[in-house]
């Protein structure tokens, strides 16, 4: 079995830590962007449009990226965990073939 499928706490960490890089890697990735972009809240929306419309270009581009940011970081969390999952069931399915493997040549060596 993976270590953080009984340590919690590392489970945690390992998500952030995925979703993160995840988060980061999509900020640059225009397609991502314009998708996270047609996810954005009604609220989102009206901060983004009263920040273009103050015509200060710095807080325009703060108020996207917050937004961007948070919908892209729900997106990343999400294919973080499946992400994992799908590393531990790789990680027991490696394990269980070593054990397989081990006991064959056990049963070899002392047959």
């Amino acid at each position: 079995m993976h270590r953080s499928e009984h340590d919690h706490d590392l489970h945690a960490i390992a998500l952030e830590a995925m979703a993160r890089s995840l988060v980061d890697q999509w900020a640059t990735d225009p397609f991502k962007s314009g998708e996270a972009g047609m996810c954005l809240a009604d609220d989102e929306y009206d901060a983004i449009t009263a920040a273009y419309c103050s015509g200060d270009p710095i807080a325009h581009f703060q108020a996207t990226d917050k937004a961007i940011r948070r919908v892209l970081a729900e997106l990343a969390e999400r294919e973080a965990e499946q992400e994992l999952k799908c590393r531990q069931r790789e990680d027991r399915r490696r394990h269980e073939e070593d054990r397989a493997a081990d006991r064959a040549e056990f049963r070899r060596a002392f047959a």
